[in-house]
């Protein structure tokens, strides 16, 4: 009995042996560049911005596919030269992101110089894809001894992904990814599990910084641009109605600098780092642009400090809005823009700018309502100086005096010896000279009237006394 029993526990562990594990097992991931023109970007917001990558820098995306694929890749950089490297893995989602990348990862591969703005990520094979789930997408060792830098293209928000900055969930990104589906759906992402601790929890400010706005109808309107440096511009001017008004010409990249108001304290990564621009744009323009920013602590415009811009599609008033806050690189105080108003114009266009406004968050300059501006500022509050102003006593006038005759001596300051009620040093001193002088002729009167009563002698010796006394002095 014990026998039989033993052979059949033996004969049910062959058997297992040869039952396949694909419910545990990965499927084999194979790495991959796929040129940009063959890809569809159709798992990311529209575009934002080129973010370049250091060697420290760490980038990621929590995501969720609805279907099963057969490729996912994310859209990286390389600024041209085809030169650098990036290591992307991906991780089966496990809890939250930090603790997904803390597991081994279902691939991973180092692409080295790699085609630019190339989509580097993993092909599987359609009978043992990538099944529907969740995911992660990390890419590290960023790598470019040549200096002009590589790096992954971000995108503004996408309900399919959470986007990770060295472990940090960065609300207003996402990653430029393409995913192919075993088969097609219209909703291609799936939904996102765990907790993004993103600190953005809070009663919300819709107030926007209105010691910052910059209306073009102001007095100090020509100041907030300058037509120097600009490329493609064919005219910049403020109109009658107090629009700036822009005529792009033809070419790439047409662009102009704004400089923010210097008598107020620009925005920052903590203070209203949201830019609404309100503006008009002419039939057929271009439905994007890019901000270059210049602050106190990141000189620009250069690489890695700059967003996309997006108008809607219409010729009407519409107010575009760009969250600083997800660069980076925006630290300091904003001191100035670059300001490409279109990425590329076939032909000529005109934008008119209104005014430009910033706010604490996306969601408050979401909400804000041009009609409200007017309201806001009349009810804005009269700000208090930090001493209270003295009130103002009338200045006593001097009555005019006869200014004195220069004398060869120094005149002694009057103001610091006038004695109160009383006369000056000066006027005493010149009273006491005279006196002397007055003592000193009658002195000599009395002494020579006793020298004659002296001498006693006639007007002959006189005379010739007087004589000799003439022919000495002669």
């Amino acid at each position: 009995m014990k026998k039989k029993l033993f052979s059949a526990l033996i004969a049910v562990a062959m058997l297992l042996t040869m039952v396949p594990f694909t419910a545990v097992q990965a499927a084999e991931a194979t790495p991959v560049v796929r040129p940009q023109a063959d890809v569809e970007r159709n798992f990311c917001g529209a575009d934002n911005m080129a973010y370049a990558m250091n060697a420290e820098d760490i980038v990621g995306t929590h995501f969720s596919i609805a279907g099963d694929a057969t490729f996912v890749g994310i859209g990286c950089p390389s600024w041209s030269d085809n030169v650098g490297s990036l290591t992307v893995s991906l991780y089966t989602f496990d809890t939250d992101y930090n603790t997904s990348v803390s597991k081994d990862p279902i691939a991973t591969n180092e692409f080295v110089d790699f085609q630019d703005n190339g989509f580097l990520g993993f092909e599987f094979a359609e009978s043992d894809p990538l099944t529907a789930g969740e995911y992660v997408l990390e890419v590290t060792d960023a790598y470019d001894d040549s200096g002009s830098g590589v790096g992954i293209w971000a995108q503004l928000p996408y309900e399919g992904q959470h986007f990770y900055e060295n472990g940090e969930y960065n609300p207003g990104l996402s990653i430029r990814m393409a995913v192919v589906l075993t088969t097609p759906l219209e909703v291609p992402y799936g939904t996102l599990s765990g907790s993004t601790s993103d600190g953005e929890d809070g009663e919300i400010d819709y107030i926007p910084y209105l010691d910052c706005l910059m209306r073009f109808s102001d007095d100090d309107a020509e100041y907030y641009y300058t037509i120097d440096g600009s490329m493609y511009i064919d005219n910049l001017e403020i109109t009658d109605e107090g629009y700036l008004q822009v005529d792009v010409g033809v070419g790439n990249d047409p662009q102009f600098y704004i400089n923010l108001p210097s008598w107020v304290d620009g925005p920052t990564r903590d203070d209203y780092p949201v830019m609404l621009i309100r503006l008009k744009r002419s039939a057929g323009a271009p439905t994007s642009g890019e901000f270059f920013f210049n602050t106190t602590e990141f000189p620009g415009p250069s690489a890695g400090g700059s967003l996309t811009v997006q108008y809607e599609d219409t010729e009407e008033w519409q107010n575009a809005i760009v969250n600083f806050k997800t660069n980076k690189n925006f630290t300091g105080s904003l001191l100035s823009l670059r300001y490409d108003i279109v990425g590329a114009a076939t032909e000529p266009c005109t934008f008119l700018i209104d005014y430009i406004l910033f706010f604490s968050s996306p969601e408050a300059a979401a909400a804000f309502k041009h009609e409200d501006l007017e309201t806001l500022l009349a009810n804005q509050p009269t700000p208090e100086p930090a001493t209270p102003t003295p009130e103002a006593t009338a200045t006593p006038t001097k009555a005019a005096t006869a200014m004195p005759k220069a004398t060869a001596s120094a005149a002694p300051s009057a103001g610091a010896e006038e004695q109160e009620g009383g006369l000056s040093t000066g006027e005493i001193a010149a009273i006491v000279v005279c006196a002397v002088v007055v003592v000193g002729g009658i002195i000599v009167i009395i002494a020579v009237v006793n020298k004659r009563k002296k001498n006693g002698g006639g007007s002959g010796d006189s005379s010739d006394a007087s004589g000799e006394n003439e022919e000495k002095k002669e």
